[in-house]
């Protein structure tokens, strides 16, 4: 569903992906498109959450379910659009104000398709302020993290050149520093997005995105 707030806040529900589908890149069964976003996914089972966007300062603000983006499937709520060749994703990140449990996960994501068992690559942050690079390498499979310690960051990027995908951050887009390098064999087209996973399967969380690009950076 998609609606309007307060303030040309323009507010879009996710759908629940598509059963048994491991490749419909054209055919989720989703919220509609929102910002710069193809539309809006409760993935995995997720509870269902939502992306609110308001046009005049360009935020969104992301709020999600599910159990985790962790071990061999993936739970949680996506705005996302269609990704191809070089690029990157990136955003400023911050958690809403209130209570947290520090296991929430905000994130920005390259998967291969909305099966909740795929490939993927993500930089994720944590509600505990701790910062990963975590990936997934086969349908199905384990997925693995490479912990970053950068101090004082607040906007963050996911770059992919071919198979090379790396994670950024930095105060602001001017002070980015590379943070880590892992090689995956994804291939055209991906998903790129933004997500949110409350680590909880009957609890919801939320993360605002600002200044969200996707594409060349």
């Amino acid at each position: 569903m998609v609606g309007e707030m307060g303030d040309g806040e323009v507010f879009g529900a996710g759908g629940l992906g598509r059963q048994g589908s491991r490749t419909a890149l054209t055919e989720p069964a989703c919220g509609p498109a929102i910002g710069i976003f193809e539309g809006t996914l409760d993935l995995g089972g997720a509870r269902p959450g939502a992306t609110r966007y308001t046009p005049s300062s360009g935020l969104y603000r992301v709020t999600g379910g599910g159990v985790d983006v962790w071990g061999r499937t993936d739970a949680l709520h996506l705005a996302w659009q269609r990704f191809q060749g070089d690029g990157a994703v990136s955003a400023d990140i911050a958690f809403a104000p209130g209570h947290r449990s520090g296991q929430e996960k905000a994130l920005l994501l390259l998967r291969q398709n909305f099966d909740p068992g795929a490939p993927y690559v993500g930089v994720v942050l944590r509600g505990d302020g701790r910062i990963s690079l975590q990936f997934r390498q086969a349908v199905g499979g384990v997925t693995f993290r490479i912990g970053l310690f950068p101090q004082g960051v607040g906007r963050f990027s996911l770059r992919r050149h071919g198979g090379r995908f790396t994670a950024w951050a930095g105060r602001d887009a001017r002070e980015m520093r590379e943070l880590a390098l892992v090689v995956l064999p994804m291939r055209d087209p991906l998903i790129a997005g933004i997500g949110m996973c409350a680590h909880n399967a009957e609890d919801l969380a939320t993360a605002h995105f600002a200044r969200v690009r996707v594409g060349q950076e």
